[in-house]
């Protein structure tokens, strides 16, 4: 199963997303593959959802030890958005953006313990 129902599918706001590390602004900001708008607002940055779906179901292919946790609603209340991207051997990948990296930072902090690590 997919984030979504297809690769650029919007994720229910229920759906939990999860982003492996220390989820810092600097961390958002640097993210592999992120770009920004004019307005300082980041986009593709990685993370894994999937509706219906626990935290230990999504993060499973997270190799970080850490993990930050945030409700899609909140995102989309904030203005960011999730968006399916499933990769070869993750299908729960997608990319969050619409946010400033301190914004994604408050929505992914405190971090919690990977339950895979």
């Amino acid at each position: 199963m997919s984030c979504g129902a297809a690769d650029g599918a919007h994720v229910p706001d229920r759906a939990l997303a999860v982003r492996g590390g220390l989820n810092t602004p600097g961390r958002f900001a640097s993210a592999s593959g992120a770009t920004f708008d004019e307005a300082g607002k980041v986009y593709n940055v990685s993370v894994n959802s999937a509706p219906g779906k626990s935290i230990a179901d999504v993060a499973r292919t997270i190799p970080n030890k850490q993990i930050g946790v945030a409700d899609v609603g909140s995102i989309h209340a904030a203005g960011g958005s999730v968006q399916a991207a499933p990769r070869e051997g993750n299908s729960y990948h997608c990319l969050v953006g619409g946010c400033t990296p301190e914004q994604f930072s408050a929505l992914f902090t405190p971090t919690i313990k990977n339950p895979w690590k």
